[in-house]
């Protein structure tokens, strides 16, 4: 698709998406319907099994009644001045409306008209639009530097069209870039506004290979430079990526970057908050609980579990994973939705590579340095999991600064506990030592957690660690491990250190499990329940 060179861009909304319709056509609402719509996010008689949610330009969600207003958290992005702005938010969640822009056919008119009916319309006044420059870097992975080079040329080529630089398409990219911005600016009259949309794309697959990662840094470096060097004849300079990538060394020359990935004004701009969920989605919840044959407060009860959760700052509302609660709202079935297109190769080739154990991942405290930070030289795994969405932020101590990292909900921890079981069941030099009590207490962990279970290892009692503590709805297990031992000595264990003491305020009965496994068969030997 190709892109119109103009848009407002002086507040961010979210995502825009559309759901295809069966047999029905696009624009047959009534001008009632449709003003009920904006306020809304769905037609109340889609099919209960449409096709797939996916993001759209503005133009077309408005015309379809699919746009979540972000009537709370407007967010104002730019000034006159130049302003390079990046944004890292967590996978998929939401942040490629961020960058969104009108259709070519509508190109330098006035776009007042997108905005009828949401909070914007009150508060913008000016409508100014600027030319609009926007690289869409999601397709350029695995490239090398030529490949690269031959990319953003690609790119370039349509605004040159546009602009009438059609002299220039030999010049090296930052030069094409520059003339661009130059060339816009002049028939215009107004200042530049360059987008660059997943702009980590290309640098994942390199980013730990000392060899190919700064040659693909240098080639951005030297056409962003562009940006910089323009800087008079520039409004805004907006990178979105996912993961960090060094961004302000990347871009070299863009000294003045705003990080606004932990900013407060931005906590809640890529995701849907209870609120909007409420507010917009109440039919389709309505719907949900009929479908599972439970009540509706037991449906938000579980939706909350299963998908809510993201903070990107503290204090920060809470913040639900949009593809997956509107898929499970459409199919009116709460599933895994944000693993079901694959398990990402990079996350289990970097759970190897850090030596993570399941248990090690959730409840870190850490400063924002270790966590929001690049990822091309990190010495844990913690900036990746964060900035992958794996974890999320859960409280903040003011005194300490440190922030409480932990899995956002069920749904995330089921899929990491997935990747484990693929780490181990095709990675075998992963556990190649299962001769450790360790190595069972990590399976158990793994085993309940993907049945949905709360499970914690390691958990400090007055007199000693208990091995594995799991609770169901009724009962909490306090579960002893032994290797090559017995099943009487685990229960003996535990009650020579009195593990049940430590939960006895927790309101549910406490049962006794005592295990031993067998080195040789790799598997249980005997075990002991005590109620």
């Amino acid at each position: 698709d190709t892109y119109n060179m103009t848009v407002t861009v002086r507040y961010l909304y979210s995502f825009p998406f559309e759901r295809k319709e069966a047999g029905r056509a696009s624009g047959d609402s009534s001008q009632a319907e449709r003003q009920r719509l904006v306020r809304g996010i769905y037609r109340s008689d889609y099919p209960a099994l449409a096709e797939e949610v996916k993001v759209v330009t503005f133009h077309s969600a408005l015309d379809k009644g699919a746009l979540n207003d972000k009537k709370d958290n407007p967010v104002k992005i730019s000034e006159i001045d130049f302003v390079p702005l990046h944004n890292g938010k967590a996978k998929d969640n939401g942040k490629a409306a961020v960058e969104e822009m009108p259709d070519r056919d509508t190109d330098f008119l006035p776009e007042e008209r997108l905005f009828k009916g949401l909070v914007i319309e009150k508060l913008e006044t000016e409508w100014t639009e600027y030319p609009v420059l926007h690289f869409d870097m999601s397709l350029a992975k695995h490239l090398d530097k030529e490949k690269l080079n031959e990319y953003l040329v690609w790119q370039l080529r349509e605004y040159n069209g546009k602009y009438g630089l059609t002299k220039n398409n030999d010049a090296e990219v930052n030069v094409q870039l520059a003339d661009l911005i130059k060339r816009a600016y002049e028939q215009t009259g107004r200042q530049v506004v360059v987008l660059i949309d997943e702009y980590d794309a290309l640098l994942l697959d390199v980013l730990h290979e000392e060899e190919n990662l700064p040659v693909l840094r240098n080639v951005m470096h030297n056409f962003l430079q562009s940006a910089e060097g323009m800087r008079p004849l520039s409004a805004l300079c907006f990178l979105d990526q996912c993961h960090q990538v060094r961004a302000a060394q990347h871009v070299g020359t863009l000294n003045n970057i705003s990080n606004v990935s932990m900013l407060k004004p931005y906590a809640a701009i890529c995701g849907i908050t209870q609120e909007e969920m409420l507010e917009q989605m109440h039919e389709y919840i309505e719907r949900l609980a009929v479908a599972q044959e439970m009540t509706e407060e037991e449906t938000l009860r579980k939706l909350k579990e299963k998908y809510d959760g993201y903070h990107f700052t503290w204090p920060s509302p809470d913040i639900y994973n949009p593809f997956s609660l509107l898929n499970a709202l459409e199919r009116r079935r709460i599933d895994n939705y944000w693993f079901g297109s694959g398990m990402p190769t990079y996350l289990i080739e970097m759970l190897r590579k850090f030596k993570v154990s399941p248990s090690a991942i959730g409840m870190k405290k850490a400063l924002s340095t270790s966590f929001d930070a690049p990822t091309e030289r990190m010495t844990t795994i913690v900036p990746l999991l964060y900035q992958s969405g794996y974890i999320t932020i859960k409280n903040y101590d003011k005194l300490t600064q440190l922030y409480t990292l932990d899995i956002p909900n069920g749904e995330i921890r089921v899929g990491l506990c997935k990747a484990f079981c693929l780490t181990i069941s095709f990675h075998r030099p992963y556990c190649d030592n299962t001769n450790y009590e360790g190595h069972y207490q990590q399976l158990f962990y793994i085993i309940f957690s993907l049945f949905g279970m709360y499970v914690d290892v390691e958990v400090r009692t007055p007199k000693g660690r208990v091995d594995v503590v799991m609770r169901t709805i009724h009962t909490l297990y306090v579960i002893e491990l032994k290797l090559d031992k017995s099943a009487d000595s685990a229960l003996a264990q535990i009650n020579l250190k009195n593990y049940p003491e430590r939960f006895v305020l927790c309101g549910l009965p406490v049962v006794k499990v005592g295990i031993n496994f067998d080195s040789e068969s790799h598997t249980l030997s005997d075990w002991i329940i005590e109620g």
